[in-house]
């Protein structure tokens, strides 16, 4: 998935910061949209660790998926709201936000490639078996046309409950976010 994954997190993000405007007064969900492909870090660290193994003969256990996992998600969260709160976000905020962005990217793709268990890894031990790949993108190689569908449908949706209830003011989160 590939684009997918910033409409269904901009869907979330929407809806959270609704309810997080309501509870706190803040809207800290831009977060949420920024870290839509974090997950997919593990490509580009994969193709690093691929170069450097091939250059010193070092056989090093990592690949794509890596990074797709609760363990990853926990490190994530952490790491990126600590960083966050020394440039003014709240810990929790940040914290909060990461987490529910990755965890979304984590379900999107638990759900198009039916990998469930590799989720709750170190918990529970990844699937040897080969499981059923089920995504086919068929938009230019970047997106399966029903998946999007429905991502920007959930879009749609939660603007217009956002809108409905808070008026059009929201929209400014997103191109001009406060966090304080």
């Amino acid at each position: 998935m590939r684009l997918e994954h910033l409409f269904f997190n901009l869907a979330v993000a929407i809806a959270v910061g609704m309810v997080y405007q309501w509870k706190t007064g803040r809207d800290p969900s831009v977060i949420i949209v920024l870290v839509a492909f974090l997950p997919d870090l593990d490509v580009v660290v994969h193709g690093g660790v691929h170069l450097l193994a091939w250059f010193s003969g070092i056989t090093i256990l990592f690949s794509h998926g890596s990074f797709h996992n609760i363990l990853a998600l926990a490190l994530f969260s952490l790491g990126l709201a600590f960083i966050a709160s020394r440039f003014g976000v709240p810990f929790r905020d940040a914290c909060l936000c990461v987490a529910i962005g990755y965890a979304t990217h984590l379900v999107c793709d638990a759900v198009a490639f039916n990998k469930f268990t590799d989720l709750l890894w170190p918990l529970v031990p990844v699937a040897t078996e080969p499981v059923p790949y089920s995504y086919h993108p068929d938009l230019f190689g970047i997106a399966q046309g029903s998946v999007l569908v429905v991502a920007i449908s959930l879009v749609l949706l939660a603007a217009l409950a956002r809108t409905l209830r808070e008026g059009s003011g929201w929209i400014r989160n997103y191109t001009a976010p406060r966090f304080g």
